[in-house]
């Protein structure tokens, strides 16, 4: 080792060649450099010598040992390495007594930990540390931080402890009243209370609430690895491979053994019953052990020196050194071992299979044992420093970072022992006879118990799992760590030295060294590849990183070669030559390759001393370069010569013809033959023709002996200008330089320089003298020279005539010539002040002609004169950089730097005032002073970066740096602060509120500084050295709560499991999104995250090496090698490079390769296809993210831009608003309003509950939020916080949303599951004027964010399916968005500028993101979102709150990363929303153009093909009761006679529609409503009534009937009277029915009968319609103004071969003809009803749950869908929807217009059958038959066009209104056509026969229908035969009917279990919400829609009962009696 560095210095010195120049200073590599950047702080030298010990650095700085750079001191030893080298971590271990900052130093010189001392246990050893200790009397109360308070003067209102432990809460209590103020156990004393706490709590400062203990933040925790604190205990948990037995973790996989020596063998002692097992018996004694267990190896060491290794079978020396070996340690992970010798005072590290080793730390150390701990890439060792002096050190593995862990003097401490699985360190004090541990990060020093060690001869230590091993005099012992009372001897073997052997105390695992290319490989966490190569120590490590024990170096005339052979150094010279200019070695073949100054290579063998040129391409020789001081030596191969070429030599070399060997000119005509055809020497001259010519002596050519020394050479080698006759004056005296005949010496002697290049104009000599006094003109051909007053003469005196060329004459337009003859002017441009010429000189203040005046000279205004007063200067051209004056005096006195408030001008050194920069006027002669002036904006108040840009009045002092020179947060000191505001140290403004709190507000922690009164917080969440309190959560979070950053010390943290999308960084705890996985940026702390993600492809610009640096193209091919597997350089570099003809013909340059010359493009651009043009690389589509905003792509670059309203920050891609955005925040119960630059921090609200949710509204500068104390809505003014109000209340809900263009304010009510709107007015609204904008299908809504610029919300749902979803504003267009990856989405925000929906997920504990449309999910799961809450978006920014950490944060809204934290208060932070005017953009709202009477609710824009949506639209709503009118903008109540009449099977109810108004459900019929019992009716099944005759018609199922009664006109008897029986069936019943109340005919079809029946009620005629239409009809509707009627109908046909059944809408005349079918898509089809002018038919659909309706001619099908519940009956008045559903045993009444959510009414506990509803409106109009019956004599059935007559059964039509009887016979037998029809009771009682059924029931068996006179039958398909009675098909209808309703039934039960389940779930999710609110501590108030109260029924039935008789009241309401029966009937007024 010690002929290394004698190596280097025999190298440099024999390299460095002639000294450095003056001015210059001289590397350790031998280059140069200029002497100003030695010690500038940057490494210039290669080897960066010049910044090695250089000067001390300024006051106050610490200077880098073996480094280049200065660190504050505040940088000093505070745990972060910042000099290079990390010198200024370096020896930071002690204080100025020796030991570590943090300990105390005992009187015998040892070193405890700070908090032993007074903690009443001697840890010195000389009880030291407990004297002077002050002890409190008994009594007294001890103060914490020391000192004594007498009894008298405990709770005396005077706190003298520092803490007011003295004045505790206690002070005066008695424990009989409230348990004393105690939280756990109390006891009376004289002053008071003691209250006292159980195991597991302590008593805090306030001395009366017991908190939690830390158990496991205790030096030495109860668990031996892992521990977790928890409230009042905490839990112990292992590593893998371990078991938790209570608190010890025991070993799984077998019992440990011990690696020992006996005598001189080294054997595995077992402990659990197992033999002894000898390994190997060594030659001499083993003093020093260790194991490789995982590759079977056993090490052993002896005094020798030597290390040996043994599998149990066989043995070999592994190192033969130098003795003074004391401890082996083995790095099981990749196979090293390390050594101490404490004779050479060194650490060694070295490979097992004796390879090498190498000295890893030699200076400064004197080690004695070591143990290494690869898993974490440290090794420890314990350090004999000087005098007594011992520590405990650490460093990484490879000997970087060392540092003091525990002073040990005077403690005598050895067996320095590991435990792998808790990390901490183990020794034997044998000063104190005791077992010492530490953590391996210095933390958690710990003494055991004393007696654990009987006697001070212990010799050896071991620790494994929870056990500890020793030997001593008596044997080998073990002791338990949590019980060392409990020690055991286990054998009496005397052991000296050992080692525990288990595969868990060497745990395998990844290492960074697994495919390192290094020959010996050291872990080390300092690299951030995770490992160091080294080399052993006679090999140096190449750049390669090879290993190598050759060099060869250089000079310019001779190569050298160094080898190391057993630790001597030879020097051998391989040969010499001249002129060396680069060189390789191939020592395979034993040869060497070089380059000489022709740019030739030779090939020299090494062996034979032979040299021969290589034919190759020529590089451009590198004349006077220097060469590579030391190369290492190359082992590869070189290729052979290629094929010949033709290439043209580099001047001034030649080729030979038919050769590619170039040849230098020396070599021609030399008198050898070097080119292989002898063509070298042809042609040479031997003989002038001439004799009196001049042969050059290269016998090249002949020249002229009158151009020989004419001071131009023209013979090649200039042979004519050698030794001619010298004419130049001599030289100095001090030169010994001669010129010859024809040139001249310089100025400085150095150098000769020909006449012919004296004044030239190009300097030729060094000092540039042959330049200079050039005041003569000479010819351009030889050397004469002219005065100047014979040039341009006229007459010529140059031999070449060149005195009298370009010559010009004055002419007028031509007076002034300048000086460089290039330009001139005439007299009108001299002395005008301006500078015409570029000299100047026609500006020069006087004639050029004339004589200088006289006298002093007097220049012009604007003009000064030079100092020799031999001319004037413009003041412009003052300090302007150029000499105008003669004697420069213009440019003297000038400054050389400018003043603070000025600026320097871009030429010269003229300063120039700020205010005058962009002024509009030039100051600067160059004008670079209104150069690049920013474009004047709004608001421009500050410019700054020299004038080029402009910032408006409130970017300044923000806190952010907008300018790039940082003067828009300079002189801040005194903005003003408002009222009732603090100002912090750092100008920031805080709530005065916030002063004092315990919670530092003020990014400088000032609000907390200079309190009087201590904080309010316990004690151990009391920072230690500040006034401010902490919570439990930020305890070890990872951020600095305390200004000492105590809270995040002696932090342990359990393993935690990375969540669905996260990604574990490697083997490490660390979880990071997966997004950041490959991202380019190391988020991980081992930087995993990058690690095996494919090459990292460079730009197009630049080179990308095999190892994927990315290097500039012209570090490639450049002879050095600069990427790390050296890809750049290689043979292709010289073969095929740029130079050559094959070079391709690129666009922008062409780059050497090893692989070539390659085609490059600059920046921006990229290569085409074909590899040579180049084409504009789009930025913009690369990078997302290039850009804040918006990027534009330009030719080669891009462009960021942004939005309207923000202004381009200095980086050129991010976007600033002009005026501050602010926070708003729910923190708890406050309400803050933060600025998100300024951190100003305001306090707008409080109230005693938490608030969940808030919004505000900027152009009233309201702010809403939900109170949880009024449940109300409650607002407040921004600027006026004082200023408050209600908009509504009674609300319950969690979540607001406010719709600014709109002015309506929304909130999500989750127990009733509806989205509900109130406009904003400045009055109380109350809540039954809200509206329900979405109340159907919603499970459990949760948050809601709108969108009113296109009329759309967003809401999330938390049910049983997570989903969010998306409507219009008015609840229409609803679908679903996101429904994956969603587990409890609780907050939504939308990004106006990107255009994107963002929401935090609770349980999945994450922020995701989705456009618009659902598409491109993202999901950030951080760790810093364990339980988000709210969530923002502004600008480029995420903001979200977190009611776990208790944290507002920001961060990039894109990648999660940059964040911040924003706010940390003690509550727990909920709502949030980011303030500025562009969050809320101006827009018009189509509101104000829409009259709405009530609501105005913004809808959803239409599109227009890919157009983007228009803006919103209006829709006008009423709140519930009300309804909307046609006109679709007004609201009205319901008609004042409208009431609908329910039946059950025995009665009918009556309620108005006027009790709506209240619009609150009800649990029972609201108030006014009356019953009407049904007399002489078994089972009611189907309702009609006419009302202007009072007339009601029932249908009994039960007897088959149908009835006709009347309704009682008497006050005092309200009841319904039978009036007739109109028809009764035999085995049959009634379906369905519809009076025609015009003619009071009823349609009425049955069970049985196939057709449609019509029945006059007076005369008792039926007639049948529709015949074999009907079966299966259930309801009917007419409309006689309209003559139309509708059924449902469920018919048959043959589909594809089979039998087909549908249920259908059918339609037709009421005459029966013209029948159509107008729906037949339906499932099961209900409840038909005409609207009021006949022109839409409405029917419920049962099976499908909704409410259909469709247009007379089949067109504008609308559905409405009834929510909840089996839909059962509808009918609908006066635009009004009602229906009827059945839950659960009740039947509940709901209602709708249609256009608004449906409002559940009222509920009834009876099953109802059948529904209509009646209003004025209804049953009014006439048609044809209107008047006498319409002429018939007796049915009239209307139809559009008039009317038809018809007659009864067994009547005939005569003279089409005439009935004549009998019919004609219809059989054979002349029966009737009646015969065999079922008996049917006529009207008033008597028996008569009627038939009923058409000759098709009678003749065709019921299959058929009769036609023609002869009553043919007609049959229906599937059936045949004369009267129909064969069965063909094999298929029965009434089958396939049962069939159908078989299924029907099974849809209807399907519906009905789930919507009950569905409602289950809403309950149940409901019962949740309530017990969250409970937990919230929101009870809801008493009796809030209470169901057994009738207090929130409408206050019109409360406040105005009506008190008219319900008979009296439906007389007079609807109807008079009829007067008139036969007449045309008049209509009463409604």
């Amino acid at each position: 080792m010690e002929t290394l560095p004698l190596l280097w210095l025999l190298l440099h010195a024999g390299l460095r060649g002639q000294a450095c120049l003056p001015g210059q200073w001289q590397c350790d590599d031998g280059n140069c450099i200029s002497a100003g950047w030695r010690c500038d702080a940057d490494a210039d030298c290669l080897d960066g010598s010049d910044e090695t010990n250089c000067q001390t650095c300024p006051a106050g700085q610490f200077a880098c040992v073996d480094s280049a750079g200065c660190v504050p001191e505040s940088g000093r030893c505070d745990g972060v390495r910042q000099c290079p080298t990390g010198s200024d971590e370096e020896d930071c271990a002690t204080g100025d007594d020796g030991c570590l900052q943090a300990d105390w130093r005992c009187l015998n010189a040892m070193c405890v930990p700070g908090e032993a001392r007074c903690d009443g246990t001697g840890d010195c050893g000389d009880g030291s540390d407990e004297r002077d200790c002050e002890r409190c009397a008994d009594g007294w109360v001890t103060c914490p931080e020391g000192g004594c308070v007498p009894p008298e003067q405990r709770c005396d209102g005077k706190p003298q402890c520092p803490d007011g432990s003295d004045e505790p809460l206690s002070c005066g209590r008695v424990c009989s009243v409230g348990n004393g103020g105690c939280s756990h156990v109390c006891a009376d004393e004289p002053w008071g209370v003691l209250c006292d706490c159980p195991p597991g709590l302590k008593l805090s400062v306030n001395g009366a609430v017991c908190e939690d203990v830390d158990e496991c933040g205790q030096p030495f925790p109860p668990c031996t690895q892992h521990c977790t604190n928890t409230v009042g205990s905490f839990y112990c948990h292992c590593r893998d491979g371990f078991l938790l037995d209570q608190s010890a973790c025991l070993a799984s996989g077998g019992a440990p053994r011990l690696l020992s020596v006996q005598k001189r063998s080294l054997v595995l002692v077992g402990l659990d019953s197992q033999p002894l097992e000898t390994l190997w018996t060594a030659d001499s004694d083993p003093l020093a052990v260790t194991f490789d267990l995982g590759r079977g190896w056993y090490y052993w060491a002896d005094g020798q020196g030597s290390i040996y290794k043994t599998d149990g079978k066989k043995s070999d020396t592994v190192y033969a050194g130098q003795p003074g070996i004391t401890s082996l340690a083995c790095d099981w992970l990749n196979g090293y071992l390390y050594w101490t010798n404490q004779k050479t005072q060194s650490i060694y590290m070295g490979s097992p299979d004796g390879r090498g080793f190498t000295t890893l730390l030699s200076k400064s150390i004197s080690p004695s044992e070591m143990v290494v701990l690869p898993v974490e890439s440290l090794m420890f060792w314990i350090n004999v420093g000087p005098g007594e002096r011992r520590t405990l050190d650490w460093s990484w593995m490879d000997g970087t970072g060392r540092r003091t862990l525990v002073v040990l003097t005077t403690q005598a401490a050895h067996s320095l022992t590991l435990d792998v699985a808790s990390r901490r360190l183990y020794w034997i004090s044998h000063f104190k006879n005791s077992v010492e541990t530490v953590r391996i990060d210095g933390t958690g020093r710990y003494s055991l118990p004393a007696g654990l060690l009987a006697s001070r001869s212990t010799a050896a230590l071991a620790v494994f799992a929870n056990r500890i091993y020793w030997t001593d005099y008596r044997g080998l012992w073990q002791a338990d760590q949590n019980q060392t009372n409990k020690k055991a001897l286990i054998q009496k073997a005397v052991l000296p030295l050992m080692t525990v052997v288990h595969e868990l105390q060497q745990p395998q695992g990844s290492s960074a060294c697994t495919d390192s290319p290094c020959q010996l490989c050291l872990l080390t966490k300092l690299n951030p590849q995770g490992f160091t190569c080294s080399c052993p120590d006679n090999k140096i490590l190449m750049p390669d990183r090879r290993c190598d024990c050759k060099f060869v170096y250089a000079t310019a005339a001779s190569i050298n070669m160094v080898e190391f052979k057993e630790g001597e150094v030879i020097w051998t010279q391989l040969f010499t030559a001249e002129g060396i200019l680069t060189y390789d070695v191939d020592w395979y073949r034993d040869g060497l390759y070089w380059v000489n100054r022709t740019g030739q290579i030779q090939h020299t063998s090494l062996t034979q001393h032979k040299t021969q040129p290589v034919p190759t391409l020529l590089p451009e020789p590198a004349l006077g370069s220097t060469y590579d001081p030391v190369t290492p030596v190359v082992s590869g191969e070189v290729t052979g010569p290629p094929e010949p070429t033709p290439a043209p030599c580099i001047s001034p070399a030649v080729q030979c013809p038919l050769s590619d060997l170039c040849i230098t000119h020396t070599q021609l005509c030399d008198g050898q033959k070097d080119c292989p055809d002898g063509s070298d020497e042809g042609n040479c001259v031997k003989r002038c023709p001439n004799k009196n010519d001049f042969r050059c002596k290269d016998r090249r050519s002949c020249v002229s002996k009158s151009l020989v020394c004419d001071g131009r050479a023209h013979c090649h080698d200039g042979s004519d200008e050698v030794g001619c006759p010298a004419v130049a004056p001599a030289a100095p005296q001090t030169s010994s330089l001669r010129c010859r005949l024809g040139s001249r010496p310089c100025g400085d002697g150095q150098q000769c320089v020909l006449y012919s290049h004296v004044c030239d104009g190009e300097p030729d000599c060094g000092d540039g003298s042959d330049e200079q006094d050039c005041g003569e003109f000479q010819c351009a051909q030889g050397r004469r020279c002219l005065p100047r007053a014979q040039v341009c003469d006229g007459r010529p005196q140059c031999p070449d005539q060149s005195d009298e060329s370009d010559c010009w004459k004055p002419s007028r337009s031509c007076q002034h010539r300048c000086d460089d003859n290039k330009r001139c002017l005439p007299a009108t441009f001299l002395c005008d002040g301006e500078q015409d010429c570029r000299d100047g000189s026609d500006e020069s203040g006087f004639s050029d002609a004339g004589p200088r005046p006289a006298g002093p000279l007097r220049c012009r205004k604007g003009w000064r004169p030079c100092r020799d007063g031999r001319a004037c200067v413009l003041y412009s051209h003052v300090c302007d950089g150029e000499a105008d004056c003669e004697d420069g005096s213009d440019e003297e006195d000038c400054r050389s730097q400018c003043k603070e408030e000025e600026t320097q001008c871009a030429q010269g050194n003229r300063c120039v005032p700020l205010d005058q920069v962009c002024d509009g006027q030039y100051q600067c002669p160059d004008r670079s002073d209104e150069a690049d002036c920013p474009v004047v904006m709004e608001g421009c108040q500050h410019r700054c970066d020299n004038g080029t840009r402009c910032v408006p009045d409130s970017f300044l002092c923000d806190g952010e740096r907008d300018c790039a020179d940082g003067s828009d947060e300079t002189k801040c000191g005194l903005q003003p602060c408002r009222i009732a505001q603090f100002r912090c140290s750092s100008g920031q403004c805080v709530s005065d509120a916030l002063r004092c709190d315990g919670y530092a507000d003020c990014r400088d922690r000032s609000d907390e500084v200079g309190c009087a009164r201590p904080p309010r917080c316990r004690q151990d969440l009391r920072c230690t050295h500040s006034h401010e309190c902490l919570q439990k959560e930020w305890l070890c979070d990872g951020e600095k709560d305390c200004q000492d950053g105590s809270d995040e010390k002696n932090c342990t943290f359990a393993a935690v499991k990375c969540r669905e999308f996260q990604w574990q960084c490697g083997g490490s705890s660390q979880c990071v999104p997966l997004t950041w996985r490959c991202d380019g940026a190391k988020d991980c702390h081992n930087g995993a995250d990058e690690d095996q993600c494919g090459a990292r492809s460079c730009p197009a610009s630049t080179f990308q090496c095999g190892s994927s640096e990315c290097l500039d193209p012209a570090l490639v091919c450049n002879r050095i090698t600069n990427c790390a597997d050296g890809s750049d350089e290689g043979p292709g570099c010289l073969q095929q490079n740029c130079s050559g003809p094959a070079a391709p013909r690129c666009d922008h340059r062409c780059v050497s390769t090893p692989h070539g010359a390659r085609c490059s493009c600059a920046a921006g651009f990229r290569l085409h296809t074909g590899g040579v043009s180049c084409v504009d690389e789009d930025e913009c589509n690369q990078d997302e993210g290039r850009c804040k905003h918006s990027c534009v792509n330009t030719a080669g670059s891009y462009v960021c831009r942004c939005f309207p309203g923000f202004l381009l920050e200095p980086d050129m891609r991010s976007c600033k608003t002009k005026d501050e955005a602010m926070l708003l925040a729910s923190v708890q119960s406050e309400l803050l309003v933060v600025g998100l630059h300024s951190a100003q921090t305001t306090l707008l609200s409080r109230a005693s509950r938490p608030v969940f949710s808030l919004d505000y509204h900027w152009q009233q500068q309201r702010v809403y939020w939900l109170s949880p104390d009024y449940q109300s809505v409650r607002w407040a003014h921004l600027s006026q916080p004082s200023t408050k109000g209600t908009l509504v209340k009674g609300v319950r809900s969690d979540f607001l949303a406010l719709d600014w263009v709109g002015r309506n304010l929304y909130w999500v009510d989750g127990l009733l599951a509806q989205i509900v709107a109130v406009p904003l007015v400045d009055y109380l609204v109350r809540p039954q004027n809200y509206t329900v904008v979405l109340g159907e299908d919603l499970e459990q809504p949760s948050s809601l964010v709108l969108l009113p610029h296109r009329g759309l919300m967003v809401w999330s749902e938390i049910g049983s399916a997570p989903q969010i979803e998306q409507a219009g504003m008015d609840g229409s267009r609803r679908r679903v968005l996101v429904n994956r990856s969603l587990s409890w989405p609780v907050s939504l925000t939308f990004d106006l500028l990107g255009d994107r929906l963002y929401w935090v997920d609770e349980k999945l504990r994450s922020i995701g993101s989705a456009s618009l449309d659902g598409d491109n999910l993202k999901i950030l799961q951080l760790e810093e979102t364990p339980s988000p809450f709210s969530v923002a978006v502004f600008n480029d920014k995420l903001f979200w709150s977190d009611t776990k950490r208790r944290t507002i944060r920001s961060a990039d809204k894109r990648t999660g990363k940059d964040q911040k934290v924003l706010l940390k208060r003690p509550g727990q932070p909920f709502g949030l929303k980011v303030m500025h005017p562009l969050s809320q953009p101006a827009i018009p709202s189509p509101c104000d153009r829409t009259r709405c009477s009530h609501i105005c609710l913004l809808g959803p824009g239409s599109r227009s093909g890919a157009l983007a949506p228009r803006g919103p639209t209006a829709v006008c709503r009423c709140p519930p009761g009300l309804l909307l009118s046609r006109d679709r903008l007004a609201c009205s109540p319901p008609a004042e006679s409208a009431f609908i009449l329910l039946l059950s099977q025995t009665s009918i109810t009556q309620v108005f529609l006027r009790s709506l108004q209240n619009g609150v459900s009800l649990k029972k019929p609201p108030s006014g409503h009356r019953v009407l019992d049904i007399p002489g009716v078994s089972r009611a099944s189907a309702l009609d009534a006419d009302i202007p005759t009072l007339s009601v018609y029932l249908a009994d199922s039960g007897r088959g009937s149908l009835e006709l009664l009347k309704l009682s006109t008497s006050r005092s008897k309200q009841a319904l009277t039978p009036a007739a029986t109109i028809l009764r069936l035999q085995d049959d019943e009634v379906t369905g029915l519809a009076v025609d109340w015009v003619t009071s005919n009823v349609y009425w079809s049955s069970s049985n009968l196939p057709d449609l029946q019509v029945t006059s009620i007076h005369g008792a005629y039926t007639v049948s319609l529709l015949q074999g239409s009907l079966k299966g009809c259930t309801s009917l509707a007419v409309h006689p103004p309209s003559g139309r009627l509708c059924y449902t109908a469920v018919g048959g046909g043959e589909a594809g071969g089979a039998w087909r059944t549908s249920s259908q809408v059918d339609c037709a005349y009421m005459d029966g003809r013209k029948r159509v079918v107008l729906w037949r898509k339906g499932n099961i089809p209900a409840s038909l009803v005409f609207d009021n002018d006949g022109k839409r038919i409405f029917w419920a659909d049962l099976g499908e749950g909704l409410v259909a309706s469709m247009a007379m001619d089949g067109t504008r099908y609308r559905a409405y869908k009834t929510g909840p519940g089996l839909l059962s009956v509808f009918t609908s008045v006066d635009n009004m929807l009602l229906w009827v559903t059945a839950h659960q045993g009740t039947s509940r009444v709901w209602v709708s217009d249609g256009v608004q959510p449906r409002q559940l009414w009222f509920q009834m506990r009876s099953s109802l059958l059948d529904l209509k509803a009646y209003s004025r409106s209804s049953q009014t109009g006439s048609n044809s038959c209107s008047n006498q019956n319409g002429g018939c004599a007796q049915l009239c059935l209307p139809h559009p066009d008039g009317r038809t007559c018809r007659c009864g059964r067994d009547f005939r039509i005569a003279n089409v209104t005439s009935c004549v009887s009998p019919p004609p016979p219809c059989g054979p037998r002349g029966e009737p056509c009646s015969a065999g029809v079922p008996p049917l009771s006529g009207v008033g009682g008597a028996a008569v026969q009627k038939d009923l059924t058409s000759c098709g029931v009678t003749r065709c068996s019921g299959h058929g229908r009769c036609s023609g006179e002869g009553a043919a039958c007609e049959c229906n398909h599937g059936y045949s035969g004369e009267s129909c009675q064969v069965e063909s098909g094999g298929r029965h209808a009434p089958a396939v009917i049962a069939t159908l309703c078989i299924l029907t039934g099974l849809v209807a039960a399907a519906v009905v279990f789930k919507k009950r389940r569905a409602w289950r779930l809403v309950r149940r999710r409901s019962l949740e919400k309530e017990t969250l609110m409970t937990n919230m501590d929101m009870p809801l108030p008493d009796g809030f829609y209470d169901s057994d109260m009738e207090d929130l029924d409408s206050r019109l039935d409360l406040d105005s009962p009506l008190d008219l008789d319900p008979a009296m009241e439906l007389n007079a309401s609807l109807a008079e009696p009829a007067r008139v029966q036969n007449e045309q009937r008049p209509r009463t007024t409604l």
